[in-house]
This record gives structure tokens, sequence and C-alpha cells, in this order.
């Protein structure tokens, strides 16, 4: 996959996350409350927000809030959700810690792409 963060994912997933005009306007307006300096790390985290929250508003909200706090938890757990859940060995190079990597991002890919 190319690039993952544009603005062009972000709008797509907001489409498909929210047809309705009305409530993809209330998204786009929480997710207006985070940025970064750097346009590709705002869009990173806007999308790990949308994709832990989902089609929720209120929690599209809170993980706003949290990335506003320390935008790490917000990416962790929406681009590493399975590694997360390991216990921390400090050892990246186990192979439970790979696999369940790789699973990520394989997930992260499919629900970017919508399928």
């Amino acid at each position: 996959m190319s690039q993952p963060y544009t603005a062009e994912n972000l709008d797509r997933k907001l489409r498909q996350i929210f047809p309705s005009h009305d409530l993809r306007s209330a998204a786009e307006s929480v997710l207006g409350g985070y940025s970064d300096k750097d346009e590709r790390s705002t869009t990173r985290v806007r999308l790990a927000a949308l994709k832990l929250a989902g089609d929720d508003i209120d929690k599209l909200a809170a993980y706003v809030k949290t990335a506003s706090e320390d935008f790490r938890d917000v990416l962790a757990w929406a681009e590493y959700p399975n590694a997360m859940r390991l216990p921390p060995t400090g050892d990246s190079e186990l192979p439970s810690y790979r696999e369940a990597t790789v699973a990520d991002i394989e997930q992260y890919q499919a629900w970017l792409s919508g399928t």
C-alpha cells in the first residue's frame, strides 16, 4: 500500500463511516479538535481515532481528547491492537510479537481499504 496517511484516505473513510452529511460534518468538526505541526501526523492520528471510534461520535470525541493528551495511545491501539495485547517483554524480535505486528498491519490496511 502506498502512503496510507493522506487527506484523501481520511475523507474516504469519513464518507464510508458517516454517509449522512450531517453526521460526517459533526465527525469532521470533532476531528478538527486534534492537530499537530505536521499534516501527515495529524491525519494519521485522526485516522486512528476514527478507526477506534467507528460511527460513534462520542467515542470519537473521547479518542480525540486522548490523542490531544498523548497521541501515542491512540496510534498504538488503532494500528497495533494485537501487539498491544501481548505482555511487555522488551523483545520485539519474539515470533509472537512479529506475528502480531504483521497481523496488525494487514488488519489496518484492510480497514483503510474498506475490505
